[in-house]
């Protein structure tokens, strides 16, 4: 069965990315993606002016939240998107 999962990461400013941005229902869209082995595709990040989405990204669970791989963040469980290091 086809299909992906949409994050909309509208606020986010990756020419900025320095603390965490809350997103409503960030985790939980995450989450399913992983369970329903699904992509994941992030929309409406911006760098500066210009839009750098959409983009698909690979999401993995981990410990202290999901870590997006390709955009380089993790989702904490309260919904907050923060900058993480290269995995």
């Amino acid at each position: 069965m086809g299909g992906y999962i949409i994050l909309d990461a509208t606020g986010i400013d990756t020419a900025s990315f320095a603390e965490g941005v809350k997103i409503p229902g960030a985790y939980n869209l995450a989450k399913a993606a992983i369970t329903m082995q699904k992509p994941l595709l992030i929309t409406g990040l911006k760098s500066g002016e210009y839009f750098v989405s959409p983009q698909y990204v690979v999401a993995t669970d981990g410990a202290d939240g999901i870590t997006l791989k390709g955009f380089e963040a993790k989702i904490a469980t309260d919904d907050t998107v923060s900058p993480s290091e290269a995995v």
